[in-house]
């Protein structure tokens, strides 16, 4: 084929491609046409919301909702014993009955803390009465926790508390690591332990060897508390938010942790 007729196959190939082109353009119009520009006040399809209105909130009615919240719940948890104030007390009552702008100092400990932990190696087992067990079934372990209740929450928040799980007004009963003061003592107690062994038998790091323990009034000297009813009241008594009528033989029988055979199970 001479070079003439192959660029005139070609300029007849080009120009019958563009017809084709041009007519399918031609057929489907809508699909090529430009996406219509929104009018004013429109964001295609979807319409603009209008700028909420500026709300001005009172600190004051914020207070007054919180407090009347504190209350609701307060009151369903004394319905129910979970909370138990004197009968007719207002706020400024019960933060005068229980000293609660006064700052408790605690007890200076003589000796230095050993933990639930070390206790427990010795104190666990059957032949030593399960003591251990014995206390992680009781409200002692579980004082800490008592805090993080919505009842108790209730209570603190009406006291002005932001947290009774970081009070020391709260944790000097609820954990031996503030052993009775508003200041933690130790750093070798969890503050998560409750009260645990050494609130009530005192810091036992000097006296928990087996050769101090077998010898009573060495183990006294050594820090070792013989608790009685005065040990116990030192928590449970009016300074407390919720007051109850404490009985110590009542609640002697909820806690006691004698060894085996010993004369200690009827009352210390």
């Amino acid at each position: 084929m001479s070079r003439y007729k192959t660029v005139r196959y070609l300029r007849v190939f080009i120009f019958s491609l563009t017809i084709c082109v041009l007519g399918a353009h031609d057929a489907h119009p809508e699909q090529n046409a430009a996406p219509a520009q929104p009018s004013a006040g429109q964001a295609g399809t979807v319409p603009v919301p209008a700028a909420p209105a500026s709300v001005t909130v009172e600190p004051a009615a914020v207070a007054q909702a919180a407090e009347s919240n504190a209350a609701q719940v307060y009151s369903t948890a004394q319905a129910t014993g979970e909370a138990r104030p004197p009968a007719g007390e207002t706020l400024e009552q019960m933060k005068e009955r229980i000293g609660f702008d006064k700052v408790w100092p605690g007890e200076v400990p003589a000796h230095a803390f050993a933990g639930v932990a070390k206790c427990a190696i010795c104190h666990k087992g059957e032949k030593q009465g399960a003591q251990y067990r014995i206390w992680m079934e009781s409200a002692h372990s579980r004082a800490f926790e008592t805090l993080g209740t919505p009842a108790a929450k209730a209570l603190a928040e009406r006291l002005g508390i932001a947290d009774p799980q970081a009070s020391g007004k709260c944790l000097r009963c609820h954990s031996t690591a503030y052993y009775f003061g508003e200041q933690k003592v130790t750093e070798d107690i969890p503050v998560e332990e409750g009260i645990s062994c050494e609130t009530c038998h005192g810091p036992g790091k000097g006296y928990m060897t087996l050769k101090v323990m077998k010898d009573r009034p060495m183990a006294v000297q050594a820090g070792l508390i013989i608790p009685d009813e005065q040990t116990c009241r030192k928590c449970h008594n009016d300074t407390a938010p919720n007051v109850k009528e404490f009985d110590f033989k009542e609640s002697w029988e909820k806690i006691k942790h004698p060894l085996p055979g010993s004369a200690e199970g009827d009352g210390p």
